[in-house]
């Protein structure tokens, strides 16, 4: 059986008041407690991958290549991608980072994944249901490294800049970016959907 290990981003150092001692580490228990609770589904599927899905009575179909090694609490596999199964819900209400990190807080979001649409050098794209508005649309998952999550803001700053200032009607034919936020420290960039019926 495998070991998955917390994030190490759960444990704050600190010194005890009046100690001499050198820095210890403290478990920040509301992360952890977050961590472990807040996606309890998820967590139990990390344990048991090959068990039945609780809410379909299925196997779950995983939907990318999943390696021996893995990064990012076990939510990655050996090249940052996340591990993706078919009808995991993602979205500003299920992730870790809270909806502050969305492209609009006051909202939140929810996105059932349908299958894959395809993958590159920065990451991959699924085919999702917008459950809030009854609509389909192409979720980009960035890979979980500092630099494809710095292209991937300069790449919505550079969207958002278009679809609001230079085509705000969409009569310049320039895709429109619908949503963006992080997920289990992946940014995701939320499209409409191009040429898939």
């Amino acid at each position: 059986m495998k070991n998955y290990h917390l994030s190490p981003s759960l444990f704050n150092l600190y010194i005890e008041e009046g100690s001499t001692e050198n820095i210890r580490h403290k478990p920040d228990t509301r992360a952890l407690t977050k961590q472990l609770t807040g996606r309890i589904r998820e967590t139990y599927w990390h344990i048991f991958p090959t068990h039945y899905s609780l809410y379909t009575n299925k196997t779950p179909i995983i939907l990318n290549e999943i390696t021996e090694n893995t990064t990012n609490s076990g939510f990655d596999n050996e090249e940052y991608d996340l591990i993706i199964k078919e009808g995991d819900i993602l979205g500003s209400a299920t992730s870790y980072e809270g909806r502050y990190y969305s492209a609009n807080p006051e909202t939140i979001s929810r996105y059932q994944i349908l299958n894959r649409l395809g993958n590159g050098m920065f990451g991959q794209v699924f085919k999702a249901k917008d459950l809030s508005k009854e609509r389909e649309v192409a979720i980009k998952i960035l890979k979980s490294k500092g630099t494809y999550f710095r292209q991937g803001m300069l790449e919505i700053s550079i969207l958002s800049m278009l679809n609001d200032i230079y085509d705000k009607d969409g009569t310049k034919n320039t895709v429109r970016m619908l949503d963006h936020f992080l997920y289990c420290n992946h940014l995701c960039i939320v499209f409409e959907l191009l040429g898939f019926v």
